[in-house]
């Protein structure tokens, strides 16, 4: 890593949730605001329809919770080694495979990296999973191909990766003394990774350096866990798993579950869904709510989607709503 400790070097934290960035000043980490005060930024895209531009991070969140009209994408980094990458989709007039759309974030990491530090970047160290896929060998060997050329497309000419657990394990300087052992426990948006190193002797100022003993990883984070609230907690409040009234005769039937599985966090949905003219009667008039309230129907369809709810209630308004709604 010794030809990467230079100026012209940015080390990026491509994440599921959020990246950040960061180079050496005197041979210490130095964290750059991506965005102004922010040292990190969401890894969402939006593409607005209304104004044809795209917009990155934080101002993509806000055009999402704002119910703009366009397409918001994120956990971009769950795509890298699927089939899915190199599929084109039109959006905004243009072609583009999912190889495009993370390559422009990237870019836009670079070129807000190179704004605040005044400089170009042409080499780039990369964090990356111990494993991409954990039960697919191809798949996870492919998903380093797709992010290498992600890499390249965004503009560097170098590219070189790093686990990000032995990262950490460099960067925590927790093991003073040689011959130490320690755990590293990086639990990211879509990934959970676990390094075991070791501290040994080094004749450079520091006394000690870390030699990486094992890292193993499971395709397992914090997006799985957003996702089962937002399916198995949040959705049932807002009509999930309730049964629909038949129009005609008696009985009931589910509702359609495509609303909910489209807005469940992680998908790459658009955020312009409308109510139609009577929000209890969605899309259709052979169905209407049974023992769905039609306020929290209602609700659902303001809301465009249970990620922006996720984004606009606390867990103390999530109690209160559910308080609300079963008091009735």
């Amino acid at each position: 890593m010794t030809d990467f400790q230079n100026s012209n070097t940015l080390a990026i934290d491509f994440g599921t949730s959020n990246s950040a960035a960061g180079i050496l000043v005197n041979g210490k980490p130095y964290i750059i605001d991506i965005e102004p005060g922010h040292s990190t930024l969401p890894t969402s895209v939006f593409f607005d329809f209304a104004d044809q531009v795209t917009v990155y991070g934080n101002r993509a969140n806000a055009a999402l919770i704002d119910g703009r009209d366009g397409r918001f994408m994120r956990s971009l980094k769950s795509v890298l080694g699927t089939s899915l990458m190199r599929e084109s989709r039109q959006i905004m007039g243009q072609e583009l495979t999912f190889i495009d759309i993370i390559s422009r974030f990237l870019h836009e990491v670079k070129t807000n990296a190179e704004t605040q530090c005044m400089q170009r970047f042409d080499r780039a160290l990369s964090g990356r999973p111990v494993h991409f896929h954990s039960i697919d060998a191809a798949k996870d060997k492919q998903a380093q191909i797709d992010l290498y050329e992600c890499y390249l497309q965004a503009g560097f000419s170098d590219v070189r990766f790093m686990f990000e657990p032995e990262a950490a394990a460099i960067a925590s300087g927790s093991l003073a003394a040689p011959d130490e052992i320690g755990l590293i426990v990086d639990i990211g948006g879509g990934t959970s990774d676990f390094s075991l190193f070791k501290s040994r002797a080094d004749n450079g100022e520091n006394g000690t350096a870390i030699e990486i003993i094992a890292s193993h990883g499971v395709r397992v984070g914090g997006t799985d866990f957003d996702r089962s609230i937002s399916v198995d907690h949040v959705m049932p409040l807002f009509g999930k798993d309730a049964q629909i009234g038949r129009e005609m005769g008696t009985g009931t039937l589910p509702p359609p579950m495509r609303f909910f599985r489209n807005s469940r966090p992680g998908r790459k949905s658009r955020s312009s869904i409308q109510p139609p003219h009577d929000a209890r009667f969605p899309n259709c008039n052979d169905w209407r709510p049974s023992h769905v309230f039609s306020d929290a129907w209602q609700r659902f369809w303001s809301w465009n989607s249970a990620t922006t709810l996720l984004l606009r209630l606390s867990a103390e308004k999530l109690k209160q709503t559910k308080r609300k709604i079963l008091a009735r």
